[in-house]
């Protein structure tokens, strides 16, 4: 729905177990989306080590952001 609005990039969150978000909705959603998606997608949520970010990598999302991972 994004893409036919003509947005240039969404997030998608929580993509890892982030208290008081919701349930995860895991690194094969992301991928998923990612892969079928014309526009730039940013993972959010529960991203708090390194390995987080090597598995958000695989997926070709876009980016991420994070409060946890960098404080």
């Amino acid at each position: 729905m994004a893409e036919e609005m003509g947005a240039d990039a969404v997030t998608y969150s929580p993509i890892f177990f982030s208290p008081g978000k919701g349930e995860a909705k895991g690194l094969k959603d992301l991928e998923e989306l990612a892969k079928n998606s014309k526009i730039n997608i940013y993972a959010l949520g529960g991203i708090i080590e390194e390995k987080h970010v090597e598995d958000i990598k695989k997926t070709k999302a876009y980016g991420f952001a994070s409060i946890r991972y960098f404080c």
